[in-house]
């Protein structure tokens, strides 16, 4: 019982990139408290030696990750988690680019200036000063990320949710 039980809060942890707290652990595996967190203080111990993994516990969210000595060789392999918001901007530079940082932000609102500063530093994004804005233009890794050659990416809108009438109306909902 403990080892199937151990298995599972071990995947869940694996499965989420957040974390989780021990509230919900415990409503998903249907297991006391106690015993959730008897797991989890025996999985932190265990990964604790000689693992390239890591249990942890930050303000009571358990995360599973990789160790920070080994991560700078897996950083180039991994592909970063864009957020729904982040998406939709970013579907919004792609179909338009390049467009100015002024009209994202008027389309997107101003959530767009921290969804830019996002892209900018994931590296899907560039930005070339222009008069008192930005001008926004896709990157090398855009393409290399979405696996599709340079010019492909208006075509896109035409096969996917957001597409042309969808951005025209003000909505760009990307499904995810």
């Amino acid at each position: 019982m403990w080892r199937e039980e151990k298995a599972k809060v071990e995947a869940l942890l694996f499965a989420s990139s957040k974390g989780l707290r021990v509230e919900e652990i415990c409503e998903k595996l249907k297991l006391p408290t106690n015993r959730v967190i008897e797991i989890l203080n025996n999985l932190k111990e265990e990964y604790s030696e000689h693992s390239t993994f890591e249990v942890i516990e930050e303000q009571g969210i358990w995360k599973f990750r990789i160790r920070e000595e080994v991560l700078k060789y897996v950083e180039p392999f991994v592909r970063p988690e864009l957020g729904k918001g982040i998406l939709e901007t970013l579907a919004y530079i792609a179909y338009k680019a390049p467009v100015k940082q002024s009209e994202v932000v008027k389309f997107r609102g101003n959530k767009a200036y921290a969804h830019v500063k996002a892209l900018l530093e994931l590296g899907f994004i560039s930005a070339r000063k222009l008069s008192r804005t930005l001008l926004l233009e896709l990157t090398q890794k855009f393409y290399e990320y979405f696996d599709i050659q340079k010019g492909e990416e208006k075509y896109l809108f035409k096969e996917s949710k957001v597409n042309k009438e969808n951005l025209e109306r003000g909505e760009t909902y990307v499904e995810t």
